[in-house]
Parts: C-alpha cells; sequence; structure tokens
C-alpha cells in the first residue's frame, strides 16, 4: 500500500512508539506557465492513554496554468489519491476490545477557473474621526 521506504520508515517509529508528523509540499514551474504540486502528509502509530491510531498518509497533487496574459487560471486538483486518509485505531483494555474506522469523501476532483476583471488596486477613503480634525486645528 505505501511506497517501501516509507513503509520502512513507519515500521521503525511503530517499533520505538512515538508520534512522527510529516508533510512534504513541492511546487514546481514548467514551460509555459505551468505549475504542478504535489502535497504528502504521513502519520505513524502514536498512542493516546489506551487508543492507539493506526499509521495513514495521503498525497494531494495539483496541475494550474495561467491564461490571457496572467489575468485568468484554470486549474485542477486531486486530493487523496489512494484513498490513505482512512483514520483507523484500536483500544485493548481488559477484556474490551475497541476497534475504530473513520472515513470520509477525502477523494475528490476539482476544477476551477479563475478570472480577474481589474489589476488596479482598490482606491481605500482615508477615515479620520471628528475628534482627531479637532485635535490637529488646535496645535
Amino acid at each position: 500500500m505505501y511506497p517501501l521506504p516509507f513503509s520502512i520508515f513507519l515500521a521503525l517509529s511503530c517499533l520505538l512508539n512515538f508520534k512522527i508528523q510529516n508533510w512534504i509540499d513541492n511546487r514546481f514551474s514548467l514551460k509555459g506557465s505551468w505549475w504542478i504540486t504535489a502535497f504528502l502528509y504521513g502519520q505513524t502509530r502514536v498512542t493516546y492513554g489506551n487508543k492507539i491510531n493506526l499509521p495513514f498518509s495521503y498525497l494531494n497533487l495539483a496541475a494550474w496554468k495561467k491564461h490571457y496574459e496572467g489575468k485568468a487560471n484554470i486549474s485542477l486538483t486531486l486530493n487523496d489519491i489512494y484513498y490513505g486518509s482512512v483514520i483507523r485505531s484500536e483500544t485493548r483494555y481488559g477484556n474490551i476490545d475497541y476497534n475504530t474506522y473513520s472515513n470520509y469523501d477525502s477523494r475528490n476532483v476539482k476544477l476551477n477557473f479563475t478570472y480577474n476583471f481589474d489589476n488596479s488596486p482598490v482606491k481605500i477613503r482615508r477615515r479620520t474621526l471628528g475628534s482627531m480634525e479637532e485635535q490637529g486645528r488646535s496645535n
């Protein structure tokens, strides 16, 4: 299920019984105003009192391109590609064995189009209070 180096990393961290959270976020620019990004998150086995959360990880990929002299962007995002953000936990206490399996709709595809109609900055009106004007006149 996991790539071999990541599986060895998870196995070692489980033996040592400490929690490691790691994320990698990379953005690459390509020719022709194309960008791609990859986000990988992973968490090792962790113990919270009697409850043990088992390892999980997920991978998101995205690509986008600028159009119309930088005024428009179109992007495609793939979230949780291998459906790895399923959170599993177990509890063993005396004669109680309690296992949980939590998942949600984390696997999805998004297509987004953004267009900036105007690049000029918005003029902000400077507001003053009456008392500040009065103080300025008295000085």
